[in-house]
């Protein structure tokens, strides 16, 4: 075989892994994007930013089976190995985690839209979800970063993040029970809160798993 022969597939392989980074890049600003979106929505749910909720779950989708796609084509045609490998591993399960995180900010605008106009400024003023949604954009913003920065070591430290969010979704949804209970706040607003609640815990763990993802990435161990 001459090196033209043996070039040309080097080639295609390094192309489609400069495509499979691009959109992985993009996924990641998506999802950012797309769950701090959802968040505003519980202070001000204005229709064109639920609107956009819903483009980026789209997008996301769309971008995932991108990825899908290209890392099929790079499993099937190039045999990768060592280092090449693990991207194409690690970012097909990223992708799909991204893909959820989008899922779940597409879930928390629908029950937005899903209440009467004048029950949804009163989402905004729960002080516990206001923590839970703070909480759940940073570990979402430090699993993506790491991926972005290859930091294993920031990646390792998500698990302990996510236990403080499992922690608090426990404690927020006794609250809202409660608050239910006491008529402080109303049967339907309480009721979306408890599943704007269990999105984020679940966006969370997303977000752990991002995490796992990355720390296999680049180091090619996992800690959990």
């Amino acid at each position: 075989m001459n090196g033209k022969e043996t070039g040309a597939p080097r080639r295609d392989m390094a192309e489609s892994l400069d495509r499979l980074a691009g959109r992985m890049q993009s996924m990641l600003d998506l999802s950012v994007r797309s769950l701090e979106t959802a968040v505003n929505l519980l202070g001000s749910a204005e229709p064109p930013a639920i609107e956009a909720v819903f483009g980026y779950d789209r997008q996301l989708y769309d971008l995932k089976q991108d990825v899908v796609g290209t890392c099929v084509d790079l499993l099937a045609l190039h045999a990768p190995v060592a280092r090449d490998l693990r991207t194409i591993t690690a970012d097909l399960e990223i992708a799909s985690d991204l893909d959820r995180i989008g899922r779940y900010a597409k879930d928390i605008a629908e029950v937005v839209r899903g209440l009467p106009p004048e029950e949804r400024p009163r989402l905004g003023e729960v002080r516990e979800i206001r923590r839970m949604s703070e909480l759940t954009v940073a570990i979402v913003r430090a699993a993506t970063g790491a991926y972005r920065t290859g930091s294993a070591e920031v990646a390792r430290r998500i698990e302990s993040d996510d236990n403080e969010v499992d922690r608090l979704h426990e404690a927020v949804f006794r609250q809202l029970v409660g608050r239910i209970a006491d008529g402080s706040l109303s049967a339907s607003a309480g009721a979306s809160l408890i599943l704007v609640n269990r999105y984020f815990e679940r966006i969370a763990d997303h977000a752990v798993n991002i995490g796992s993802h990355v720390e296999y990435l680049w180091t090619g161990t996992r800690s959990r």
